[in-house]
């Protein structure tokens, strides 16, 4: 898990808590000093409760050790293909790793296409 990043998060990148659990931040501005983010923590019912949270992401301002409920940053998962394809003197290459499928298909469509192969990065 990649720790709390304030600015990320005004820039709209998903949140979660440190216990996995969805996060859903609503306003950055609440009048107070120790808890102005207000974020919308998914319950077990699939609703909804309203939390604050310090500058830092974390659930209790004193606290030095990390809570489960803590705001952590989600992983992001994207996927990546590589197209295997053989040239025109009989070698095997690949193409560039991309995320587009079509990229693919259309670099190695002169050629004879082998094999799509995907893989998963989190960023």
């Amino acid at each position: 898990m990649k720790p709390f990043d304030l600015e990320k998060a005004k820039a709209g990148a998903p949140v979660v808590t440190r216990g996995g659990v969805s996060a859903r931040v609503i306003c950055f501005d609440i009048n107070d000093k120790s808890y102005p983010i207000a974020v919308a923590i998914g319950r077990c019912d699939g609703g909804e409760r309203i939390a604050s949270f310090t500058l830092d992401g974390k659930y209790y301002a004193e606290e030095q050790a990390q809570h489960e409920n803590d705001l952590v940053m989600a992983t992001i998962k994207k996927t990546y293909y590589v197209g295997i394809y053989r040239g025109e003197h009989g070698h095997i290459l690949s193409t560039f790793a991309s995320e587009f499928l079509e990229d693919i298909k259309f670099f190695a469509a002169p050629h004879e296409l082998l094999h799509i192969a995907s893989f998963e990065v989190e960023e």
